[in-house]
């Protein structure tokens, strides 16, 4: 019998037994109390500054805090979870707002450590690097070290912990909110159906037509009436971002993105010119969607439409149990680990009213289980997404192994490879058994998330770039004029096939992770990375050993060190070529496919 979608909500026993768990306010004075107990013993002292018994001992100590207690992680990650399932809960989103200043409050406590420790003497510095007894926190420290010219004050430091929910996040909660909100009506193939936006959206991607314009249209008008708030709420984020990243003294905005990524600016920016010298290949791609729906131009809502004959619908079950039988094909244990997570309760699946878009894995430290949250609807793109996803929650549950709470942490490229990663082996499968017609739709399926992930990423990434330094050079900017830098990076990815139909310059509004401040181009890198690591694998089987090594590595090595010990030059222009090479094959391959099945001459 199909199991029920609704058995399928994150079960948070593991943490607490509900929103008014006195527990909760106990983890926060135990927070609170370890805080105050470390900067008591360690607050006025310098010795750590220069010998290192004294610094593995101050390390140890914060280290332990961290892992325990961190600043009140437990509750705020508790009520942070909650709240993404149940956005327009104002008696959550209150008691999340006092968890988040005590956590504020206990992270001003001990923010004068790293402050303390970043003001060590370049020879000591060296002299401490090179001591034995600090080898377990080496590369942990030498960020430290590194981050430190771009610190500002304790008291600054501690005023800008406290102000940040209101000069940014809070901003971005409430557009996600409205939208979260919003019931529209659209077909769902059947009928007009009453949904929530959320789940409009995951209708654009419909192998029928009708589905997808009538989806288009629907996000269309709600985008349409947010967006004169949502130019408020984006002026903001940028606005306030960009000064604080400008005072701290960087050279530009993405500078401060690359260095809190642990990447070289001259890595990223070869990556991402690479990749814009290809935009020819994206444009092919959508040229060839728009002659097999027999249409001269694509509307914009249209461009990740299922094309052909993928018939198969998934129930969640049959979803886990398809990226189970692919993972575990290159390891064993992580199909077990797929299983174990649902049977835990740590996956949420189910779309539903209030709850937050899109799809995501979270983790808090070492000790704390992760949580996966999918908007499930049953189709393939719903499958690689939980491949996708569930390969974050593989890097963080193998972290787990290796890293205590000061390197429990990946830089954002690294944890975008791991998932990413994933998704070939699902389409692999498909393809093992596939007749042409499958065969092809399943290809241009793929060739349509990579189009996506290398290329509009890319195009994100200009656009953003353009963005703040328009907003710093005009001071604010309007929303029809966001929308016209938005609609021209999005036109010079996918070309004269694909018209900016009216009011598609808007849907910047919903792309959350515009407002995250140059994430985007992470998953370009990543991609492509994951690529030449599928490849090694295709190679050597054997090669698992070294990819779970990657899974393990958390923020125990620099990331650039870490890919070349594993065979990988990213800072050569020709590992960025290979990978966009191996897009321009399966493009290749699925034109030609396309002819010999008719579809096109």
């Amino acid at each position: 019998m199909e199991q029920p979608m609704t058995d399928f909500r994150w079960n948070f026993s593991d943490l607490y037994s509900g929103d008014d768990d006195p527990r909760i306010e106990t983890d926060i004075k135990a927070a609170r109390d370890a805080a105050e107990t470390f900067a008591t013993k360690w607050r006025g002292r310098d010795d750590y500054l220069r010998e290192a018994g004294a610094l593995a001992e101050a390390l140890a100590d914060y280290q332990k805090l961290q892992r325990e207690h961190g600043s009140a992680s437990r509750p705020g990650y508790y009520l942070w979870l909650r709240r993404s399932v149940d956005q327009n809960n104002t008696a959550l989103k209150a008691k999340l707002a006092l968890v988040e200043r005590e956590a504020a409050e206990i992270s001003n406590l001990l923010k004068f450590f790293l402050l303390s420790v970043g003001t060590t003497a370049l020879e000591a510095q060296k002299t401490l690097l090179a001591d034995e007894r600090l080898v377990t926190h080496r590369y942990w420290l030498s960020r430290v070290y590194d981050r430190a010219k771009y610190n500002f004050s304790e008291q600054t430091e501690q005023v800008l912990e406290l102000i940040e929910p209101q000069a940014t996040s809070s901003w971005i909660d409430m557009i996600e909110e409205i939208l979260a909100g919003k019931i529209v009506s659209v077909w769902d193939g059947e009928r007009e159906a009453e949904l929530p936006f959320n789940s409009a959206l995951e209708l654009l991607t419909s192998s029928d037509l009708k589905v997808v314009d009538s989806a288009g249209q629907a996000v269309n008008a709600v985008m349409a009436e947010v967006a004169p708030l949502a130019e408020r709420e984006l002026n903001a984020v940028v606005t306030t971002s960009a000064r604080e990243i400008r005072l701290r003294g960087y050279d530009t905005p993405e500078a401060a993105r690359y260095h809190a990524d642990e990447l070289d600016s001259a890595v990223v920016e070869a990556m991402l010119s690479t990749v814009e010298k290809r935009f020819d290949l994206p444009r092919r791609y959508y040229a060839l969607l728009a002659k097999l729906l027999s249409q001269d131009k694509l509307k914009y809502w249209q461009r990740s439409v299922t094309l052909g004959k993928i018939d198969t619908r998934y129930t969640f079950e049959e979803a886990v149990d398809s990226v189970g039988r692919a993972i575990g094909r290159l390891d064993a244990d992580f199909a077990e680990r797929l299983r174990d997570a649902v049977d835990r309760g740590y996956i949420d699946a189910e779309p539903r009213a209030g709850k937050s878009g899109g799809a995501f894995c979270a983790y808090i430290g070492p000790d704390e289980p992760n949580y996966l949250m999918l908007n499930f609807t049953g189709g393939l793109r719903d499958v690689e997404t939980l491949a996708h996803e569930f390969g974050h929650y593989l890097n963080f549950v193998y972290m787990k192994q290796e890293c205590d709470a000061l390197s429990y942490a990946v830089p954002t490229p690294l944890a975008e490879v791991t998932s990413t990663f994933n998704e070939k082996f699902i389409l692999d499968e498909l393809l093992a058994t596939a007749d042409d017609e499958t065969k092809l739709a399943v290809m241009l399926s793929n060739l349509s998330n990579e189009a996506a992930t290398i290329f509009r990423q890319t195009a994100a990434m200009r656009f953003e770039q353009e963005l703040y330094r328009q907003v710093e050079a005009q001071g604010y900017l309007p929303y029809d004029v966001i929308g016209e830098l938005f609609a021209r990076h999005m036109a010079d990815y996918m070309g004269d096939a694909v018209e900016m139909t009216a009011g598609s310059a808007n849907w910047w509004v919903y792309w959350s992770h515009l407002r995250r401040m140059f994430y985007n181009y992470s998953y370009s890198f990543a991609l492509l990375v994951a690529k030449a690591l599928q490849s090694r694998l295709a190679a050597d089987p054997g090669f698992i050993v070294d990819y779970k090594r990657l899974l393990a590595a958390g923020s125990r090595q620099d990331p650039i060190d870490l890919l070349a010990s594993m065979g990988l030059d990213v800072k050569a222009e020709a590992f960025w070529r290979a990978g966009i090479d191996d897009f321009e094959r399966s493009l290749d391959e699925a034109e030609a496919l396309a002819k010999k099945l008719g579809k096109i001459s």
